[in-house]
């Protein structure tokens, strides 16, 4: 079975807590091969950072023909130097749009951020 990868752009965040920003516009691939969603890419965080991101999820749940499940990963760019990666994890849905898919993560609140919701889109051609 092949992966199918497609372009993404990160679209914006939702935070639990005031102070972060939304708009974290970027650019990655998002590659699925079955129930594993893989993803990498950049973006300017919430807190007006660049980073580059890598995850991977298992979204062995269909509800309504929207795939869910866990993913785990690792970003960059919120320590004071921005080389420093991060664990990432947190729950990812993949729900079938015109487009392609918009994936939408939601990620617990960690040691530098609030609980987020992200969005991103993943373009079909």
């Amino acid at each position: 079975m092949a992966s199918d990868c497609l372009p993404q752009i990160h679209l914006a965040a939702v935070h639990a807590a005031a102070g972060y920003s939304g708009d974290t516009l970027g650019l990655g691939i998002a590659c699925r091969r079955g129930d594993i969603l893989a993803s990498a890419g950049f973006y300017r965080n919430s807190i007006a950072r660049h980073s580059n991101y890598a995850i991977v999820g298992c979204q062995s749940f269909v509800v309504g023909g929207i795939r869910w499940g866990p993913f785990a990963g690792v970003a960059s760019g919120y320590l004071y130097r921005n080389g420093n990666y991060l664990p990432v994890g947190g729950l990812v849905a993949s729900i079938p749009i015109p487009l392609g898919e918009l994936h939408i993560a939601v990620i617990p609140k960690t040691v530098v951020s609030p609980m987020t919701a992200e969005a991103s889109i993943a373009f079909q051609f």
